[in-house]
């Protein structure tokens, strides 16, 4: 069964508390978008979209300048928080400027924003990458939900990486809440976009659907055998040049071997030949064949 990261919805509206954020787009470009994000923000710690500046805030924002404590970033390659407000130091953030080529990373991810009291927070935002463009770093990352991942699972977006932790930050109760590999980010009447996740990878990699509008690879030029050749006692696989898997088996399909066929002496063994293509040679086992290899005999 899907779980849907609507952060407690049945709980919220049984409760009668709405959780609405929204990122609408501001300015659109061919390599990412930027959004106006409107936000309900709790009294206390809240993890949403990257706020660069205190001084950004919309006039029409509930939420106002003096009403904002703290804002801080959370740097994947020093392990280590760095203060946005009100105690900005533009050298702290040079190793990651560096690393990603500029500070769009830096004020896209999702940021700790402390508030003074509840109310609508309404800002805009630098552009945002792509999602196949968002890298991540080994270890934790902060990681802002936009509307491009609307209807993917979390595993989707994701599977590029080797995730081996994920949470959202539930504002309403100052907690942490897991996200699953099935877990679909989707619209509804309690929006996400906006919100803040944090993604643990075991390396580097990038968000995004893997291969999704790319065609396929060419063929290899390196053939595979799991057990290394003519081997008839270790069933293996191969994987030639082609891409193609074979499996060595019991029994044969080559018309050729008539007299081997159906036998339950007969092995179908796959290798690489000289040009690195899947080839098989039919091989009649002396004790038998199971489960694609040939039945050893112990010496007496």
């Amino acid at each position: 069964m899907k779980k849907r990261i609507i952060f407690g919805l049945l709980v919220l509206i049984s409760l009668g508390v709405f959780v609405n954020a929204s990122m609408t787009i501001l300015e659109e470009y061919t390599t990412g978008n930027k959004y106006t994000v409107e936000i309900h923000v709790k009294k206390g710690w809240n993890l949403i979209a990257g706020v660069y500046h205190a001084n950004t805030l919309d006039e029409n924002s509930e939420i106002k300048r003096d009403d904002i404590k703290a804002i801080w970033y959370y740097s994947p390659l020093k392990k280590e928080y760095l203060n946005i407000h009100p105690n900005l130091n533009d050298e702290e953030f040079e190793e990651d400027i560096s690393y990603f080529g500029s500070d769009d990373a830096i004020m896209t991810s999702a940021m700790w924003v402390y508030s003074e009291k509840s109310g609508s927070l309404k800002y805009s935002t630098i552009r945002y990458d792509k999602l196949d463009e968002r890298k991540l770093v080994k270890g934790w990352n902060f990681v802002t939900i936009t509307p491009d991942m609307d209807r993917y699972e979390f595993q989707e977006l994701t599977e590029n990486c080797n995730v081996l932790s994920s949470y959202v930050w539930w504002s309403e109760r100052q907690s942490w809440e897991s996200i699953y590999p099935e877990t679909e980010f989707e619209d509804s009447e309690v929006s996400i976009w906006g919100k803040g996740m944090i993604v643990k990878v075991s390396d580097d990699c990038t968000l995004g659907l893997h291969g999704e509008n790319d065609p396929p690879e060419l063929p290899g030029d390196e053939c595979v055998d799991t057990d290394d050749g003519l081997n008839y006692y270790t069933k293996g696989n191969v994987i030639g040049r082609l891409k193609n898997e074979k499996i060595d088996f019991c029994g044969n399909t080559d018309s050729r071997f008539e007299a081997c066929r159906g036998s339950s002496h007969c092995l179908t063994e796959y290798y690489c030949n000289d040009n690195d293509y899947a080839v098989g040679r039919i091989y009649e086992c002396p004790n038998g064949c199971f489960n694609g290899a040939c039945i050893e005999v112990a010496d007496e």
